[in-house]
């Protein structure tokens, strides 16, 4: 089917989001860090210590900036080639790039350059600045911890359908910001089925979602996406494998539209 300005794609696909993308109708991306992902990952990592952190449906997200920042180690995934390269570019960051095989065709891995992030510790640290009480800024701080190898990024360009276990293991920690909420409603099993399968045993999932209508500022209802969720959604997809527990509710507004935001912890049973 097509219509006069082209085929009609369907949906919330991987198709639908790639032309968001390269339409550049992006109002989704965030220019901050979400602040319950702030408050909840150092709880988390109280309870099961985090090592490695899935971002699925990741963008260009800021989150992945401060949670390299934190000293943890982050592998995103994303269908939209623009969104992966843009993180790089965003932030200055050069990057290496070889196909992920373990994906399948087309899927590619990029992940930050080792000798870019040396040269930029020479560039802003100079030798006769190592002492340790001079004050350098977070950013250059957080190039300190990119270069430890088990702390750099990687994002993996390709469907989060074709991301499994054995592309990178499991994780102790799947941050999901609205993701799940913007898929085609006939890929949400898949979804969860996927995450459940990455999270490893004792790990946890934090989720943002919509439990009522997104509104716009004017007070009219908006369509979707994203799509509006209810706790025993969660509880049916999740359980019994996982716990669920809703720790957090607030409104968001966000390019003229007024987001009822609902967060989800989702635990693996050990």
């Amino acid at each position: 089917m097509s219509d006069a300005h082209g085929p009609t794609i369907k949906c919330c696909t991987l198709q639908y989001w790639r032309k968001h993308w390269n339409d550049r109708k992006i109002n989704f991306h965030e220019p901050i860090v979400n602040r319950t992902l702030e408050e909840q990952i150092p709880l988390v990592n109280a309870k099961h210590k985090i090592h490695k952190i899935l971002v699925p449906l990741c963008g260009k997200s800021l989150d992945m900036l401060w949670m390299i920042d934190q000293g943890y180690h982050v592998v995103g995934v994303d269908g939209a080639r623009q969104a992966v390269e843009e993180f790089f570019t965003d932030h200055g960051l050069e990057w290496t790039e070889r196909d992920a095989t373990s994906m399948g065709p087309g899927c590619r891995l990029l992940q930050t350059a080792p000798v870019y992030l040396q040269n930029m510790v020479n560039l802003y640290v100079p030798a006769e600045n190592l002492d340790p009480v001079v004050k350098i800024s977070s950013r250059f701080l957080a190039v300190d911890r990119l270069l430890n190898a088990e702390r750099n990024i990687k994002l993996y360009y390709g469907g989060i359908d074709l991301f499994n276990r054995t592309v990178e293991g499991q994780f102790d920690f799947i941050w999901d910001r609205g993701g799940i909420v913007s898929l085609n409603r006939e890929a949400v099993d898949g979804y969860v089925d996927t995450m459940k399968d990455l999270l490893c045993p004792g790990g946890s999932m934090l989720i943002e979602s919509h439990d009522s209508v997104v509104f716009t500022e004017d007070g009219t209802d908006s369509p979707p996406p994203p799509y509006v969720m209810y706790e025993n959604e969660f509880k049916s997809l999740f359980e019994p494998e996982c716990t669920v527990y809703s720790i957090d509710r607030n409104l968001h507004p966000r390019a003229g539209r007024i987001f009822k935001n609902v967060y989800y912890l989702v635990t693996k049973m050990s």
